[in-house]
């Protein structure tokens, strides 16, 4: 019978199968150079004449059983292409430890060079991680801000220009779809950062608002720069006015011709920013702090 698509079977080795390998390898030592050219010699393990291919049995399955397919489709997730961050240059360059993850369709690293060391960066010096992948939406218009404070929890009328507050999110039966973190960038500008996608629930909940809501994940870069010493590197990195920010507040300051929105926020319980940068500044913004943060242990 044949076998759930869920179920791989097992292709280890008979005793029959080792058997007949070891009688392979000494028959290959035994004869001569001539005959391994001419291919006469018994196949070694893992190499069969072409003409038994077809019929090979792995555990009682042969090559044409239709439980073959079943387990290359469950395979088909090594296949999967990931997105580059804007910052994967700098990423690839440090990734020692070849150690990738799928981050909401994004190529992450679990860790670069050490994961301890790493750890203990964030704690005694400074350190920065891609948040890039975190899902971002603008939101703008003259009814934005009662539009959020419709669908968020939190009241968004009391959320200041230049503020960031935690915020969540739930369905009409109150269950709860997400959190994150609500940037009021002006007036009735707002940024939403979140770890899933939620386009199509927004815009339906945007019926009878005048509001625009926009997908802005791969157009905008994130990086956290988290630590004790996170402060001295924005300053020696010339982020000046960076020191006046008190937790949840959030300031434009200039960067390559542009801005970069800092934040003092994170998920680290330390002291630390969040920057976010047009994709097109990400590299020249990492360049930046760890030119200027040498003398501060960045990692």
């Amino acid at each position: 019978s044949t076998l759930p698509p869920s179920v791989l079977p097992d292709i280890s080795p008979t005793r029959g199968e080792i058997s007949r390998h070891r009688g392979f390898r000494q028959s290959a030592e035994l004869q001569g150079e001539r005959q391994r050219q001419s291919c006469k010699s018994p196949p070694s393990w893992g190499r069969w004449p072409a003409g038994q291919r077809g019929a090979r049995r792995i555990a009682g399955m042969t090559t044409n059983s239709p439980v073959l397919p079943n387990r290359h489709a469950a395979q088909e997730h090594f296949r999967t292409l990931r997105f580059p961050s804007p910052f994967q240059p700098r990423l690839e360059a440090l990734g020692h430890q070849q150690d990738w993850y799928n981050w909401a369709g994004y190529k992450a690293p679990h860790s670069l060079w050490d994961e301890e060391l790493e750890f203990f960066a964030i704690r005694s010096q400074a350190a920065v991680f891609d948040i890039s992948p975190m899902v971002k939406y603008r939101i703008e218009g003259p009814d934005a801000e009662a539009y959020l404070d419709r669908v968020t929890l939190r009241d968004v009328t009391k959320l200041g220009v230049g503020r960031v507050h935690y915020t969540a999110w739930c369905d009409d039966e109150g269950h709860v779809l997400d959190d994150g973190t609500l940037f009021r960038l002006g007036a009735d500008r707002f940024r939403l950062c979140c770890q899933e996608r939620h386009l199509p629930w927004l815009l339906d909940s945007a019926i009878g608002f005048d509001v625009r809501v926009e997908e802005e994940t791969e157009a905008i870069a994130g990086l956290a720069l988290q630590g004790p010493t996170s402060w001295a590197v924005l300053r020696d990195a010339g982020f000046e006015g960076a020191d006046k920010l008190k937790v949840f507040d959030l300031a434009d300051l200039p960067h390559e011709g542009g801005t970069v929105t800092i934040s003092r926020t994170g998920f680290t319980g330390d002291l630390g920013y969040e920057l976010f940068v047009p994709a097109e500044a990400a590299l020249s913004l990492w360049d930046r702090f760890f030119a200027a943060g040498r003398l501060h242990g960045i990692r």
